[in-house]
């Protein structure tokens, strides 16, 4: 368990700055209680790598109840200010929620998905393209300011 936990700590402290620099962006700062966004995540049928997903739907959709999990993995709050564009905030995320799978943290905010706003759908919305899109892009803001998308594959 120390080699994991070390493994993780040297993947953000060496690669993460080279990753920032090599895409001219601002060093990732940890957050305490949240992976850094390098650091991947797999199960039967799903892997995650930053904030590039790939779904084999025929395993990953089999294995548990995903529809169920989309609607009550997270809650969802209106974001709309005077220097920012309508969002939803994902607050209250299950540790154990697909959102988590996913790479979002309490506090993002979800913009688009493919391209066209959300509203208070986007959980239905999303379920819907999982399981007829090939290829899913969320738009999201973190820290209220830096901007990044997650993009899902789906096989």
């Amino acid at each position: 368990m120390r080699c994991v936990a070390l493994l993780y700590g040297l993947i953000f402290v060496v690669v993460a700055p080279l990753a920032a620099r090599a895409n001219d962006a601002a060093p990732l700062v940890p957050l305490i209680g949240y992976p850094s966004p390098l650091i991947g995540y797999h199960e039967a049928g799903f892997t995650r790598i930053g904030d590039h997903i790939v779904i084999q739907r025929n395993v990953f959709m089999k294995s548990f109840d995903w529809e169920r999990d989309l609607l009550n993995g997270g809650r969802f709050e209106a974001v709309a200010s005077s220097h920012q564009e309508a969002g939803l905030a994902i607050v209250r995320i299950r540790e154990d929620s697909l959102y988590r799978k996913l790479g979002l943290w309490n506090g993002d905010v979800v913009k688009s998905l493919n391209g066209k706003s959300v509203d208070h759908n986007f959980p239905q919305k999303l379920a819907t393209d999982l399981e007829g899109s090939s290829q899913i892009e969320i738009q999201c803001l973190r820290l209220k300011e830096k901007p990044f998308k997650v993009t899902i594959v789906v096989k």
